[in-house]
Order: C-alpha cells, then sequence, then structure tokens
C-alpha cells in the first residue's frame, strides 16, 4: 500500500494551540505536495463541519475581518480562493477552495494559506463560537484536475475552548417538595454560553422568595460554591432543602464581582405533587453529535445534557441517510451506559429524514436500550448491504411501528420541515416540536388541531454543538436558542417519560426554564381531552425567569382571553417599542431579513434598548439622536427595539423602514392603541405600540371560564412571553361540550 502522505502530500497548521471560541486571530494552513504533484488547475479544499459559524473568509477588504490569502512556492503558480458555503459534502459542507493556476507544483512545493491575514490592517479571522475538542481543518486535494478528491490521512486538529468568564448561570429544578432535597447547577459561561474553566472563585448563593409584592431575600438557605479549574465551569449543590411552600430562586453572585451575576429559574416548593403524583422534568429530545451532521461524541453530548444542561432526559437523534451502523451502536452502546434512572435518561433515536412530500423529518424515539433502524433511505452511506430494512415514504415506517408501545415519533421543523397534513398517526405521535434552534413554530401546532389532531407540544434544540439543554444560536441555520420540553410525568424513567409524552402533560419553551401549569378546577392537566360536562374552569399557573410581558388563552388558533397584566398609567408616550417577526416560509431558508432603520422627528432618542434577538452577531448596529438602525433575521420568532423617547409630543412621528414595511406613524396614534401589520409569509409581521415603565410579575396565578365555548371542540392552549421575548406554550385542553 502507498504511503499516504507521501503521495498525496500532507498539512499542518500554525499556531497549533487551542482556539478560544469567538476569538481573532491568525491561523496558517501549510499544503506541502505531495509526489503525485499538483497539475496547473488542481486545487485544494480546507472543509468545516455544517454547525461550523466562524467568520466567512473573503478575498476583497485586506482591512476588515477574514480577509484570507493564499501564496505558494513556485514563482509561476499562483493560487486563487475562493469560499463556497456548500462546496463540501455532509456533513463538512463550507469549504475555502483554492485553484492552482499559470503553472504545476512539484513535490516538496508548498502552499500557504492564511486565514486572519492582519498585513492590509484586519483584525484577523473570528473563530466558531461553541467548544469542539477535535475541531479539524479538513484538507483534501484534487491533484489532477478529475473533480475526484482525496482527504488527508492527517488533517490539522486545533481544540477549540472556552473564551474567558463572562457570567454565572443558575440552573434549578421547576418544582421540590418541602424537606425532600434537591440539586442547583452553578455554571460559569462565556460570552457564547460555553462553560469556562477559567473561572475559578468563589460564588456566593442566596435564596429568594417571590411574591405578588416584589421579590424577598430569604436568609433560612445560603450556601457558597467554589469553583476550580478541574471543575470546568460547572458546580453541582447538592442537598439543598426547602421547608416552606412557595415560589423561590437562588442568586448567584462571584465574591469578587468578575462575572455577570445570576438568578435561577423560578422553584414551585409544594407540600405534595400535583394530581396523580405528578412531578416536573426538564429535557431537550433532540441533538446530534458528530456520527452525523453535529459535533462532539455521543458521550460528550450526553454529559453535556447532564451536568451543564441539567436536563433530566435528552434525546440523540443523528439524520439517518448519513450515520453509520458504527454510529447507531455507539447511540445505544453510550444510552445503555449513562442511563441512571431517578437522575438521567438517554434516549436511543434517530431522526427520519424524508423530503417534506414524503412525510418530512420525524424524530423517531425508543423506550429501550435497543431499536429497530429504519432509514428513510441509505443515501449517504456507503454500506448499502442494509437497504431492505428502509422504509419510504412515512406511511411505510408507521405501518413498520404500529401497534407498538415501545416507539414515539415527534414531526419536526428543520432542513426538511414534517408535513403533518398529509401524513399523522395519532398513535405513534402524541406531540409535535414547536420550537428549537431553526426557529419558532407555532403555526405546527395549528396545523394539527386544524386537521382535528389531539397532540401536545413539546420544544427541543436540535442543536448540532454538543451543548442539548443548553443551545444556543450560531448562524442563519440556528438562528435561535434551543427550545427544552417540559413534562408532568410520575417517575423519571423511561417508562414515566413516555407515559407523559403519551398523555400529552408537556409544555414547550424556547430555551428558559418558565414554569407552566394548566389545569381545571375538575383535575385536569393540559394535554387531557374529553367530551361532556360543564365548561371548565381553567387555571394558569406561570412563573418566569424574567418579568412576564403577556399571558394569552388561546381557543384553537384563535385569542379567546388575555389576562392583564399592566395598568394603563404603566405605559407613557414616551416610550416605545418597536418588534416584528414571523418567517419567510414554512421549509429551508425561511430567515427573514428585517435589517432596517427608525427615525425619529419631533423628538430625540435617550436611549435604546435591544428586545429579543437570540443571534449574537445580531442587534442594534447604531444609534444617534434622531436614528436607530439594526441588523436582524427572524425565523418564526420576534426582534425589537424599546425606545426611550425625549423632548417627544403627540405629534412626534416615528419612520420605520424595512424591506417588508415602510410605516410613519404618531406618538398620539400609538396612544390609542397599537399598530400591527401583518407582511405576509409565515406570520411576519410588524407591530409598534407603547411599552409599560414598570416591569411585570414574575409570577402570575389566575382562574379563567370560557363565556361562550364553540359547540364542537375547544382546544385551550396557553402562550406566555416573557419581558425578554422567551416564550412558553402549553399543551391544549381539549373539551367538546
Amino acid at each position: 500500500m502507498k504511503d499516504h502522505a507521501l503521495w498525496y502530500g500532507s498539512a499542518a497548521i500554525s499556531p497549533e494551540g487551542p482556539i478560544a471560541a469567538g476569538s481573532c486571530g491568525t491561523w496558517t494552513l501549510t499544503y506541502t505536495v505531495g509526489r503525485y504533484g499538483m497539475d496547473n488547475g488542481g486545487r485544494i479544499r480546507v472543509l468545516f463541519r455544517y454547525a461550523w459559524d466562524g467568520g466567512t473568509p473573503q478575498t476583497v477588504d485586506p482591512a476588515a475581518d477574514n480577509y484570507v490569502t493564499a501564496t505558494t512556492t513556485n514563482p509561476n503558480a499562483r493560487a486563487t480562493v475562493s469560499f463556497l458555503p456548500k462546496g463540501g459534502r455532509r456533513p463538512w459542507l463550507p469549504c475555502l477552495q483554492l485553484e492552482i493556476k499559470d503553472d504545476s507544483l512539484a513535490e516538496g512545493d508548498q502552499v500557504t494559506v492564511v486565514f486572519g491575514d492582519t498585513s492590509g490592517a484586519s483584525r484577523g479571522h473570528v473563530a466558531q463560537t461553541f467548544v469542539e475538542s477535535d475541531f479539524r481543518w479538513l484538507t483534501e486535494v484534487e491533484c489532477f484536475e478529475t473533480g475526484s478528491w482525496v482527504e488527508l490521512e492527517r488533517s490539522p486538529v486545533t481544540p477549540i475552548v472556552a473564551a474567558a468568564p463572562a457570567r454565572l448561570v443558575a440552573l434549578a429544578p421547576s418544582e421540590a417538595l418541602t424537606g425532600e432535597p434537591f440539586s442547583l447547577a452553578a455554571k460559569c459561561e462565556d460570552a457564547y454560553g460555553n462553560p469556562t474553566s477559567l473561572f475559578a472563585d468563589k460564588v456566593e448563593v442566596a435564596l429568594e422568595r417571590l411574591a405578588p409584592g416584589g421579590v424577598y431575600e430569604d436568609g433560612d438557605t445560603e450556601a457558597e460554591a467554589t469553583f476550580a479549574e478541574a471543575d470546568c465551569g460547572i458546580v453541582r449543590l447538592d442537598g439543598l432543602t426547602l421547608s416552606q411552600p412557595g415560589t423561590y430562586r437562588f442568586r448567584l453572585a462571584a465574591a469578587d464581582g468578575s462575572v455577570r451575576a445570576a438568578v435561577s429559574n423560578p422553584i414551585a416548593v409544594l407540600e405534595q405533587p400535583i394530581s396523580d403524583g405528578l412531578r416536573h422534568y426538564w429535557g431537550d429530545l433532540h441533538a446530534q453529535f458528530n456520527n452525523a451532521l453535529g459535533t462532539g461524541s455521543v458521550e460528550e453530548g450526553f454529559r453535556y445534557a447532564r451536568d451543564a444542561g441539567a436536563v433530566s432526559f435528552v434525546g440523540h437523534q443523528p439524520n439517518d441517510f448519513q450515520f453509520s451502523q458504527a454510529g447507531w451502536d455507539e447511540i445505544r452502546e453510550t444510552a445503555k451506559r449513562m442511563h441512571e434512572p431517578g437522575r438521567f435518561i438517554p434516549f436511543v433515536g434517530y431522526e427520519w429524514s424524508g423530503t417534506t412530500p414524503a412525510g418530512g423529518d420525524r424524530n423517531v424515539h425508543f423506550l429501550g436500550d435497543d431499536g429497530d433502524l429504519h432509514r428513510s433511505s441509505h443515501w449517504h452511506i456507503a454500506d448499502k448491504s442494509d437497504e431492505e430494512s428502509d422504509r419510504y415514504p412515512l406511511d411505510d415506517l408507521f405501518r413498520e411501528f404500529a401497534g407498538r408501545s415501545d416507539v414515539l415519533i415527534v414531526p419536526h421543523i428543520g432542513g426538511r420541515r414534517c408535513d403533518i397534513t398529509r401524513y399523522h398517526d395519532p398513535e405513534l405521535e402524541p406531540a409535535v416540536e414547536i420550537c428549537s434552534c431553526h426557529g419558532r413554530f407555532e403555526w405546527l401546532l395549528h396545523e394539527a388541531l386544524d386537521n382535528g389532531y389531539t397532540v401536545g407540544v413539546i420544544g427541543g434544540s436540535d442543536d448540532h454543538t454538543g451543548r442539548p439543554g443548553a443551545a444556543y444560536a450560531t448562524s442563519h441555520s440556528f438562528g435561535t436558542r434551543g427550545g427544552l420540553a417540559g413534562i408532568y410525568a410520575r417517575e423519571l424513567t423511561r417508562e414515566g417519560i413516555f407515559a407523559a409524552l403519551r398523555d400529552r402533560h408537556t409544555y414547550a419553551t424556547t430555551g428558559e426554564r418558565m414554569r407552566l401549569l394548566v389545569t381545571t378546577a375538575d383535575g385536569r392537566l393540559m394535554g387531557d381531552a374529553w367530551v361532556g360536562g360543564p365548561t371548565p374552569s381553567i387555571r394558569v399557573q406561570a412563573a418566569g425567569t424574567k418579568p412576564l410581558a403577556s399571558i394569552d388563552i388561546m381557543r384553537n388558533h384563535d385569542l379567546a382571553f388575555s389576562h392583564s397584566l399592566f395598568e394603563a398609567k404603566h405605559f407613557r408616550r414616551d416610550r416605545v417599542r418597536l418588534e416584528w417577526g414571523g418567517a419567510r416560509l414554512k421549509g429551508r431558508g425561511r430567515h427573514t431579513d428585517w435589517s432596517g432603520k427608525a427615525t425619529i422627528v419631533g423628538g430625540t432618542i435617550g436611549r435604546a434598548t435591544a428586545y429579543a434577538f437570540d443571534h449574537p452577531k445580531q442587534g442594534i448596529a447604531s444609534v444617534d439622536g434622531q436614528r436607530i438602525a439594526w441588523t436582524s433575521t427572524t425565523s418564526g420568532d420576534h426582534d425589537g427595539v424599546i425606545l426611550d423617547l425625549e423632548n417627544a409630543g403627540p405629534g412626534t412621528t416615528i419612520h420605520f423602514q424595512t424591506a417588508l414595511i415602510d410605516e410613519k406613524f404618531t406618538l398620539e396614534q400609538l396612544q390609542e392603541g397599537p399598530i400591527r401589520r401583518e407582511c405576509g409569509g409565515v406570520g411576519q409581521y410588524a407591530l409598534f405600540g407603547l411599552h409599560p415603565v414598570v416591569p411585570g410579575p414574575l409570577a402570575i396565578d389566575f382562574t379563567w371560564q370560557d363565556p361562550e365555548p364553540q359547540p364542537g371542540r375547544n382546544a385551550y392552549w396557553v402562550r406566555v412571553v416573557q419581558e425578554d421575548g422567551e416564550t412558553a406554550w402549553s399543551s391544549p385542553l381539549y373539551y367538546k361540550p
């Protein structure tokens, strides 16, 4: 067998040391030509994983970020550079390609590629923002202008590590019983959401009680967490107890004040479980790792979910047409080994990835340590010896699993959106996923209800960055935070989670651990369905990680009741919110570009605050006395800005300009009520209104009864929005008179 490096060449990267996530620097990749040489017209390419969110290489502006240059040691040969977002092959799609022109290269010649060339005053190249233990500069060569590529035997590897400490995070259970021990996960993250080992300090932990009148310190429970480098930014405080019922949260602050303090999600402390002994658990049933399109091993991902994500259950859903039998074995072995009933529940599964006309993406979950792998296709799998096990279209998969109680399927909106109008199995599909890193898809619940389905809702991350349970927006493809599933189950076991999903005792959030419980006076819980009896008296209990901004009860897909959180005196005409949202379409490429500006005439902008932006590279771009500009894309979510105006009067005019809408309005018009404009697409809208000058409550508990239920089925579901735009949706209560 030929010596691979001798004939095809080799590549090296400098510097070789770890790269801090999101950092800006210069990295030089040197390719040494092998014995075959490199023909005039031959090519070299450096590929990155699909989820990579590093700076886009460019060759146009030497003073701008991500400037790339390439040279050869042959003075007669030059290397042209181009960046192809989809120039490679899954999972290595983004591609920097070099073509040798004017002359050939001989054995021993070198091609030098400088990522972040600073010779023209560029700051350098921006690294990806998430941690990866084995980040590869995957290098391939096409030496003879044949179109046949060969991967080098050893591509350079440089780990991506967390950046400087920026903030504390506290993750608590959303429910606990009086006197029952529970755990609090304390984290220190960098600016991009990666737990960082660079934080080594003491953190003071104080308890606060939430009450209708405000937040009060509770001196009964105080603790201290000490972070060391070996903790990798995560400390678990076990054995905490609370003796009195109520709603609480923990406050974390670094002793030296070096990082931003944090408060935990709210904890409802109960004297006994809610009806039927149900307990609350958080989970993320949807993530991918490096045996498919994501990053990190299955074990790394599961450990992150358990320790850093602090979720109780997790699923791994690789695209079925990509991962091999070895990848399937890895999932099953790792899930079996890390399964710990009562603490951490990993599920075996995969993402059935047929095209939308054939059913679209579905997440398949198995109850046991094993499972029957029936792919949609072997499209990207070299070994096709078991091709006969494929099931396509989706109806074939439904028939395969018909009558089985150890399989659940969840429709998903990703690249290939699911189609539930043509494909749905009520026994196998008890819930739909309505938010993920791909966006927010409330319309999927609308479709289910319009078709008469009885389903619950969950959130999931579909994280590809090795961070299930705590996934952050990274790129246009993953433009929002990863969602979470809140469930009420009788026990933390695989059987308990499956039963809760089948009973639809679930809700979805956009990633924040908002507590939401929707019940009826006669003991029914969100997800329940029944016929006959009196109109239900619906009780909504909600507690946010930030003050609540709105709570709506929907009937089918119409607004039935909006619970008032503010009074007229809480609004002033000089505080305005400009909001926009929605998606261009339901499938891939759904992102709507809302980048634009607003101009103030007859007043000035005293302060501008970004509202609900998910993507780290988006937000307010510039602001001065009369004008504010922003960069924004939405994919079913919403963004906005809050303006505190000065020297403003009733006639002050705001001119809002984006590619979708150009509108002028006065503050006098806003005092009469919000102005909403529908902008086509999938729920695209712009909303202009006054913003309250006081925060909403952190927790709310109210009861409502529909004065005019419809004669047919009434699906009552609740949408809760925080002041930061984070959202929770309950599964519907299905009532038919």
